[in-house]
């Protein structure tokens, strides 16, 4: 029977159909039969049995102890990195070794660099010919590229001054430009600063010509203040006529000077003599002999007065 199951498989058939029903696998592993059961299927074929049987009793049961199956797993783990740090340590060793090694073998040789026919010697014929032939080939195109390069090299420096030169030209342009631009600002505004002169100051030569005119009605005024007493015609005629020519002036800029009591200016007034008088101020101007005219902020006659002195002055002369 025995050898039956163990031909025919029925271990695994037996094994598989109680798996499926972990009550009854249970039951038939507690049985006191099985022992009996076992030796006899073992007899035939214990491989196929023992491994069914460990499968299947693993598989519904587990371990008895997954801690320890995890310490084994940690000490397993600890153990390969321990491994991996000697094993660095050992090739680190190793590469500290061979340098030496490689000092002396080049210290044998000389020092001398290796060449493609050193390199090339212990090949073949065949593979050496075409090695050496695109070695000369890589150095020819060596030399072209080198000499290329030196062209654009040269290239790029002729181009980098001539950059320089139109960059340092650029710059003096520009500053003759803001040097006319600011010449050019300047003579705009003197030119109209002109214009606007010309305007206003266009009639100087004609005012100063017709100064004369208000002055002489001014004395004819002065000498006949008997007539104003009287209400002659003429003399509110003479008065009427100097009062319109003073505004007619007036519109054209032209205005009257009469620094009486004023501080003495040069700029302003011409003084024709000094006199002492106590109920005036000194420097000042006590007597308007002739008024004067401005035009805008110009003087176009200077007033022709009289300034008071202090005493100690003439006094100190005599």
């Amino acid at each position: 029977m025995a050898s039956n199951l163990a031909k025919s498989g029925a271990v695994k058939n037996i094994i598989t159909k109680l798996s499926r029903n972990q009550h009854t696998l249970q039951k038939v592993f507690n049985k006191k039969s099985f022992p009996a059961f076992r030796q006899t299927v073992c007899d035939t074929n214990p491989y196929a049995f023992n491994s069914y049987y460990w499968k299947s009793k693993n598989h519904f049961f587990g371990s008895k102890n997954k801690a320890e199956q995890e310490n084994q797993k940690k000490q397993q783990e600890e153990k390969n990195e321990k491994e991996e740090a000697k094993n660095q340590q050992e090739k680190a060793e190793e590469k500290t070794e061979e340098k030496p090694e490689q000092k002396k073998t080049e210290s044998k040789n000389g020092d001398q660099p290796e060449t493609i026919e050193s390199l090339t010697s212990e090949l073949p014929a065949e593979t050496k010919k075409k090695i050496l032939a695109l070695w000369k080939k890589l150095e020819e195109e060596n030399i072209v590229n080198a000499k290329k390069l030196k062209e654009c090299n040269e290239i790029v420096q002729t181009l980098e001054k001539a950059n320089n030169d139109a960059r340092t030209k650029l710059g003096d342009l520009r500053d003759r430009l803001k040097e006319e631009i600011e010449e050019r600002e300047l003579m705009r505004k003197r030119y109209e600063k002109e214009i606007d002169n010309t305007k206003v100051y266009a009639i100087t030569k004609f005012a100063k010509d017709l100064l004369e005119v208000p002055d002489n009605l001014d004395r004819a005024l002065e000498a006949a203040k008997k007539l104003e007493e009287t209400g002659d015609p003429l003399f509110e005629g003479v008065k009427q006529t100097r009062s319109i020519l003073l505004h007619i002036l007036s519109k054209h800029g032209i205005n009257q000077i009469n620094p009486k009591g004023e501080v003495f200016d040069p700029n302003k007034h011409e003084a024709l003599f000094d006199f002492i008088d106590p109920n005036q101020v000194p420097g000042t101007c006590g007597v308007v002999c002739t008024i004067g005219y401005s035009i805008q902020d110009r003087i176009l006659r200077p007033a022709k007065v009289g300034v008071v002195k202090e005493p100690e002055q003439v006094e100190g002369k005599n």
